[in-house]
């Protein structure tokens, strides 16, 4: 509660900066330069000395204002990511619950006045999420001439926004919203992978379009609800058929994977940058209010530029966990060195050898995901489990093409039997790199007793994947 009061009182601190120096520029001309009694310095100085001060008390002012403005701004979006965060963290077993929610959720976020999914099936707009339509709404219809069908059937993927809803050919295929008739319409659309399958969309009572901002976390809404139209997906099949699991499963990691990258690139794109804007203006703005002699009492400003720089390296590291873009621009060779650098800075008692012996050319695109994850897997292992102090991560060809992927350490190793008994099946993250590399075409294997170390092993054929 402290820090939203002083946070609050940056205009007020632009305002008695501003007076603060005035007194002191009228006190130097009187005893410093002598041009003048006191009073008349203070109340009547001459003309360019008034445009001279009024010009510095209109930055100080203008400086608390805009720093007043750029923090609530920051607040807000605080305040709407940790919403955000508590959302997803409430998600069930259900997709199609979870799917009700973050429509909920959307319209809430956006201070709409009712909200609605409709998922696009067979020619009919299915509604899978809703909030606050009225009880008579028809949770399937006709797609004809509706906007929700224009957003999926024509692949828009930026938000589309109508005003003036109800002079538009769309007015009859939107639901009155809680007895009355919106104005403003803003649609997403909801992928699964390149595919458009629906569309989310929030109607407004009046005049009044959403920000980019607001558009922008509709979009990650949008996002997450394609996650859990992917789970709803392949539950359906798998309840259909068991014999398509394996296929199937390998579309639900695949397009999770297309998920997490979106996501990083909109987090980087966006949310990353816009933060560091903000932080160069407040610490461009610091250093004219430090020229105007404003003096200590703009010192507590500098704690906001550090705040700022975390909450920028927090989405940094938000992005490199959902999907590390040098994977995608460099490839997974340069991608394991950067790993394995950024691993050794945080365990600096754990020694990491490399043995790379493959081009990146030689690594099928199917592939590097899955070495990467196994990677990141059995890494945390080491770190958490192993008690080792030596790693060695090795990536060879052989002569007839296969690729061999290890991570081997010297720690106390485990019995994979007692380890898989103990932790229900999914022992220590085995369970996750087994799967990923046998859904990628390889086969898995781990090597460990213990007091002897253990080995982690990936290997795929030349006939598994290689292009």
């Amino acid at each position: 509660m402290s820090r939203i009061r002083f946070t609050r009182s940056f205009r007020w601190l632009g305002i008695v900066l501003a007076a603060a120096y005035w007194i002191v520029e009228s006190v130097m001309d009187t005893y410093v330069y002598n041009l003048g009694p006191l009073l008349s310095r203070l109340f009547t100085p001459d003309f360019n000395e008034t445009e001279m001060r009024s010009l510095a008390a209109g930055i100080i002012i203008a400086f608390g204002f805009f720093a007043q403005a750029m923090i609530s701004r920051l607040e807000r979006a605080e305040l709407r990511l940790a919403r955000m965060n508590e959302c997803f963290l409430g998600f069930g077993a259900n997709p199609l619950d979870n799917i009700n929610r973050l429509t909920m959720f959307c319209g809430e976020l956006l201070g709409a006045k009712a909200a609605l999914y409709d998922r696009l099936e067979e020619g009919r707009l299915c509604s899978w999420g809703k909030w606050q339509l009225p009880p008579e709404h028809d949770p399937e219809c006709s797609a004809e001439g509706s906007i929700c069908r224009d957003i999926i059937g024509k692949g828009i993927d930026d938000t589309v926004v109508v005003r003036d809803l109800q002079q538009t050919p769309y007015a009859r295929s939107i639901p009155e919203a809680a007895g009355c008739q919106p104005q403003t319409y803003a649609g997403q659309a909801v992928k699964l992978g390149d595919m458009h399958v629906g569309a989310l969309c929030v109607v407004y009572q009046d005049d009044t379009p959403p920000s980019k901002e607001d558009q922008s976390l509709m979009g990650i809404i949008a996002s997450a609800i394609g996650v859990e139209e992917v789970r709803m997906r392949a539950e359906r099949a798998l309840r259909s058929s068991e014999g398509q699991l394996r296929a199937l499963s390998s579309d639900l990691l695949s397009a999770q994977e297309t998920e997490r990258k979106r996501l990083a690139r909109h987090l980087h794109d966006s949310i990353g940058q816009s933060l560091s804007a903000i932080k160069f203006s407040i610490e461009e703005t610091l250093e004219a209010v430090h020229e105007g002699r404003a003096g200590e009492r703009v010192k507590a400003l500098e704690a906001t530029v550090t705040f700022i720089q975390g909450v920028v390296d927090e989405v940094r590291t938000m992005q490199k966990m959902l999907r590390p873009s040098m994977l995608d621009d460099l490839g997974i060779v340069a991608t394991i060195g950067s790993f394995c650098r950024e691993f050794q800075a945080i365990y600096e008692g754990i020694s990491v050898q490399k043995d790379i012996q493959v081009t990146e050319n030689e690594v099928p695109e199917p592939w590097k995901t899955t070495i990467y994850r196994i990677l990141q897997e059995a890494m945390n292992n080491v770190a958490k489990h192993s008690k080792a102090d030596l790693v060695r991560i090795g990536l060879r060809k052989s002569s007839d093409g296969s690729l061999d992927f290890s991570v081997e350490d010297n720690g106390s190793g485990f019995d994979p039997v007692m380890a898989h008994s103990l932790h229900g099946g999914s022992g220590v993250g085995l369970s996750s790199m087994r799967e990923r590399t046998e859904l990628s075409g390889g086969v898995f294997a781990v090597v460990s007793a213990p007091g002897s170390g253990t080995i982690i092993r990936a290997l795929w054929s030349r006939t598994d994947g290689a292009v």
